[in-house]
């Protein structure tokens, strides 16, 4: 049998040879009579070949389902333009995430995250929950999948900036923890104090002076450090991380 993945659906079955059927024709009465003849023969894609020539898209599509393909049934009613029937299909066959792409396409995006939902793909459903505005049922989604940096985009966009900088600093943990007992190069490392310091700025601004200070401290940031702890009123931490900065000078010197 041909690979249908090769091409279109539509563009499969027109390029698909029958036998008898006389080369060229165009009479809808002889590819009637053959795909009846082609039906009843179980012959069921050149039934639907014949149908789409009548441009009875119902009919073709009912074919390839009868030939237990109902997911070409369903990329050819989109293909042809009917993506309401391709999305009916679907859901009937419980092939979700499927009809979520259609959604999806189509620009329905609040369809398209519940379905992603449904079927566990939490990083797509909450993509398309942000597109709504959803930002609570987006931010659901990325703790189930871990993904902290995107939840601490989120709370950035709303100005949120104590929990922005709390998930970074999950971020970095969560990184880590995966890194744990992995031969990984430098550049993992740089990934994970970046994350530890923009959680740092964030606290910083948000006026969480010691946090920051104990961060800043953590990337080796010293200077920044002494900084955030002298904001704080912690004169004996500041004053050890002002005497680390100098002897970071002196050594680099």
């Amino acid at each position: 049998m041909i690979c249908m993945l090769l091409a279109s659906v539509g563009t499969y079955l027109r390029n698909l040879p029958i036998a008898d059927l006389p080369q060229g024709s165009r009479d809808e009465r002889i590819f009637r009579k053959k795909a009846l003849q082609m039906e009843k023969k179980g012959e069921f894609h050149q039934a639907a070949k014949c149908y789409l020539h009548l441009k009875e898209v119902d009919k073709a599509a009912g074919m390839l389902i009868a030939a237990n393909e109902p997911l070409k049934a369903a990329d050819l009613y989109v293909e042809y333009g009917q993506p309401d029937k391709a999305i009916e299909l679907l859901l009937k066959i419980h092939r979700y995430e499927r009809a979520a792409e259609i959604f999806e396409e189509r620009g329905e995006y609040l369809q398209a995250a519940k379905l992603y939902h449904k079927q566990k793909n939490f990083r797509k459903a909450g993509e398309n929950f942000e597109k709504t505005k959803r930002l609570k049922e987006a931010l659901a989604c990325y703790y189930q999948i871990r993904d902290f940096e995107k939840i601490a985009e989120i709370y950035l966009s709303q100005n949120r900036l104590a929990d922005a900088a709390a998930a970074y600093e999950q971020a970095y943990t969560y990184r880590k923890q995966l890194r744990a007992g992995k031969d990984t190069g430098p550049e993992e490392e740089e990934v994970e104090i970046a994350l530890l310091a923009k959680a740092a700025r964030l606290y910083l601004e948000n006026n969480a002076h010691e946090k920051a200070g104990r961060l800043f401290a953590q990337v080796g940031d010293h200077e920044n450090a002494g900084k955030a702890f002298l904001l704080a009123n912690r004169l004996e931490e500041a004053a050890e991380a002002f005497v680390k900065c100098n002897e970071l000078e002196e050594a680099i010197r």
